[in-house]
C-alpha cells in the first residue's frame, strides 16, 4: 500500500480543493463559478492537499501571506 502524500496542488486541482473544504464545513460541491471565483484569490504556492494511497485529494490546507510586526513597530514581509 502505497503512503499518503501531501504537496502544493496545481491550477487544474483548484476544483478538488475547494470541493474538499467544503465538504469539511458539511457544504455541497462549488459550481464551476464559485470555483472560477476563487482562482484569482488563491495562492497556490500557499495550498496544500493531502492525497489518499489511490491519488484522491482527501485534506486541505492553506497559509495567507501577511505582513508582521515586530518589536519596535517595523514590519516584515
Amino acid at each position: 500500500m502505497a503512503e499518503p502524500s501531501v504537496r502544493t496542488i496545481t491550477d487544474d486541482e483548484l476544483g478538488a480543493y475547494i470541493n474538499v473544504v467544503r465538504t469539511a464545513f458539511v457544504e455541497g460541491p462549488a459550481s464551476d463559478e464559485e470555483i472560477e471565483a476563487w482562482r484569482p484569490l488563491t495562492d497556490l504556492a500557499r495550498a496544500l492537499g493531502a492525497y489518499d494511497a489511490e491519488g484522491r485529494m482527501c485534506g486541505a490546507a492553506r497559509a495567507f501571506g501577511t505582513q508582521l510586526t515586530v518589536p519596535g513597530g517595523s514590519t516584515v514581509p
